[in-house]
């Protein structure tokens, strides 16, 4: 391999590598903004809170929509926000659905989630991770 063979070579392997880092950055801003709505990251839960039930407590509502937004599929309805908070949090310490969904509403707008299919009557709106 000559000089120059070996320098092209290095040169695309470069721009390979900046391509796949400008990528790597803009998933780390979109995880970036969904953090910014959570207080710290000693309130992100992967699992249910503590029995005593005072994480739910220590949460904002929009904390508690942006938490269950981050642990649902990647395509999810209102619905699946609504259960994921049912199951999840003490009836103590719950907010009531009316609540829940206008925190989810203005965190979807604010976050830009993406409109899978626009829900009409009964049937609710799907929502997309980016």
């Amino acid at each position: 391999m000559t000089d120059i063979e070996f320098r092209r070579e290095l040169v695309e392997r470069r721009n390979r590598l900046l391509k796949d880092s400008n990528r790597l950055l803009e998933q780390i801003k979109a995880c970036d903004a969904l953090l910014g709505t959570l207080a710290s990251e000693e309130q992100l839960r992967f699992g249910p809170p503590s029995p005593n039930g005072t994480t739910a407590k220590r949460m904002s509502v929009p904390q508690i929509v942006a938490s269950a937004v981050l642990s649902a599929p990647q395509q999810f309805s209102i619905k699946d926000v609504l259960q994921f908070i049912e199951i999840n949090f003490p009836t103590d310490g719950r907010p009531d659905r009316q609540t829940v969904a206008s925190a989810f509403w203005k965190f979807a707008r604010e976050q830009n989630l993406k409109i899978v299919h626009k829900g009409q009557g009964r049937n609710p709106t799907i929502y997309s991770k980016m």
